[in-house]
């Protein structure tokens, strides 16, 4: 968690925010595996984008694959 922000209090709570929506949306299309395979991406690396304790964000074309899938703009 030393590379998140930790000046303002700001980009924190920003970050939370994003990876709180990313978890909606990979619950939403059925769990990290099935997020994984519908945006072509590890299961491994959408645990990464499923933690919080990691800095990872999902990209934009993965957000916008899971986001179709699921059919709600939660990102």
């Amino acid at each position: 968690m030393s590379d998140l922000p930790t000046s303002d209090p700001l980009p924190t709570a920003w970050f939370y925010r994003l990876k709180a929506a990313q978890r909606d949306l990979i619950r939403r299309v059925g769990g990290i595996e099935r997020a994984g395979v519908l945006a072509n991406v590890s299961k491994t690396q959408m645990g990464r984008f499923n933690n919080d304790g990691d800095p990872e964000l999902m990209p934009l074309p993965v957000v916008l694959m899971l986001q179709r899938e699921c059919g709600v703009p939660l990102v």
